[in-house]
């Protein structure tokens, strides 16, 4: 157990670490006891690198650096940047020496970093990727055996998890002070001198098991009771191997937009590096393609669009295929269909008179359905109209001279109609992020 004054100590530097500018908060501190040599701190994400993706980029650059709530998407990023192999312990001095200040031994040692991971969608509600009864292991270092293998030696090893894949979610607005658009992280280090070097087996049976190896673990599924069984078995081999139960827990730690957080171990025989999480932000599902033409087709086609759905706890749960509203593509999805009893394709019918009054309304219903029922950004929300405006012949309709009979009989003036329908702020948006920015081809009707 650690002693009263301990645990003031590193509660005080965790608060004082929470209230440090963003830039740069010192989380974990490798120099106090219980951190077993690693180091967790915070500081923003540059401007350079992978931290957005080119649609996010190319939308930013057209705005002039300014977007706003529901104008991107944004996913939880845990990348680790380690190799995940040592060689022979006996030839490297610095990780024996390391085991042995840490611990006080050089013969078999452990150090385990496991997270609790929850994602707040909305101001007081969240949902867990990984709980606090079933933690994500990240990272694994020991000592105690054969080089390549786990059966007992002088050999290292070093196991970090995989990157994981986490759900896209849309930015809600949630600022620096709000307690939405954010992640909130607990963190267990474990670590201790290794009674029988023999018990890492057991350890690192379990290791693949409960990762955050492919995926984020529904809730409420199968999965996730094999995860969590799976845990609990692995603390028990942690509890069994280790002479004592060192645990030291940090958190909550919370990533906001623009954060990133590092988590390094000392430069261990040329293994620096660091496990790094931040949300990734994401312009566009429909312009995210290799392809350098974009036409009404392919945006129509695509499955990820249909399935945005899904709210947050579906999507984490797993639930998103029980769903009425989701369906494989935007052609299909019921709720588009209802706004007029037809697919996209064919929901507007500029050449049929009897169709004109319907018009005004059905493109504030598009809009309004686009925006709330599938969550889609900004660019894919113009990116899935206009497509639907340009495969139902309507986007022609709009700018020749059928405009003023459709117009008069949906009760507004040309204006009117172009306002709500594709305006020149719509245009100007879509080729200057898509042509521009993007230097892909539109397959635009002419207009």
């Amino acid at each position: 157990m650690k002693s009263t004054a301990y645990l003031i100590s590193a509660l005080c530097m965790f608060a004082s670490a929470e209230h440090a500018h963003a830039d740069s908060a010192t989380i974990v501190d490798p120099a106090i006891r219980g951190s077993s040599g690693l180091s967790i701190f915070r500081d923003a994400v540059p401007e350079e690198g992978d931290f957005s993706d080119a649609t996010y980029k190319a939308f930013k650059n057209f705005r002039k650096d300014t977007l706003y709530s529901e104008d991107y998407y944004y996913q939880l990023r845990l990348v680790p940047q380690y190799k995940t192999t040592f060689s022979n312990c006996n030839r490297e001095p610095g990780i024996v020496k390391f085991f042995q200040r840490l611990f006080g031994t050089s013969e078999a040692a452990l150090v385990l970093l496991k997270a609790s991971i929850s994602y707040r969608y909305a101001s007081g509600q969240s949902v867990a990727y990984a709980q606090d009864a079933s933690p994500a292991t990240l990272f694994m270092l020991g000592k105690g055996t054969d080089p390549g293998t786990m059966n007992p030696g002088n050999g290292c090893f070093l196991d970090v998890t995989n990157s994981p894949t986490y759900p896209l979610f849309r930015y809600s607005g949630g600022g620096s002070q709000q307690d939405y658009d954010d992640f909130s992280l607990r963190f267990i280090i474990q670590g201790g001198e290794v009674v029988r070097s023999n018990l890492l087996s057991n350890i690192y049976k379990f290791f693949d098991r409960v990762s955050a190896a492919a995926s984020f673990v529904p809730l409420g599924s199968a999965a996730a009771k094999a995860v969590s069984d799976s845990s609990k078995d692995m603390d028990d081999a942690v509890s069994n191997a280790l002479g004592r139960d060192d645990r030291f827990t940090v958190g909550p730690v919370y990533i906001k937009q623009g954060d990133r957080l590092r988590i390094r171990v000392p430069d261990l025989i040329g293994n620096s590096g660091s496990i790094v999480l931040y949300p990734r932000k994401y312009g566009s599902i429909a312009l995210d393609t290799n392809d350098p033409e974009i036409n009404a087709a392919h945006v129509l086609g695509r499955s990820e669009l249909a399935s945005r759905g899904c709210d947050a706890p579906k999507v984490v749960s797993n639930d998103c295929s029980k769903s009425t509203t989701i369906r494989d593509t935007i052609r299909s999805a019921d709720s588009v269909k209802s706004v007029n009893n037809n697919l996209p394709a064919s929901i507007f019918q500029p050449n049929d008179p009897e169709q004109h009054k319907y018009a005004y309304n059905l493109c504030i219903e598009i809009k309004k359905f686009l925006r709330e029922n599938l969550r889609l950004s900004t660019l894919d929300e113009m990116m899935v109209r206009w497509a639907i405006l340009v495969d139902s012949q309507m986007m022609n309709a709009l700018f020749d001279a059928r405009v003023n009979a459709i117009a008069q009989a949906s009760g507004t003036t040309v204006d009117g109609l172009r306002t709500v329908c594709w305006n020149k702020g719509d245009d100007e948006t879509v080729r200057g992020v898509v042509t521009k920015a993007l230097k892909k081809r539109l397959t635009f009707n002419s207009y």
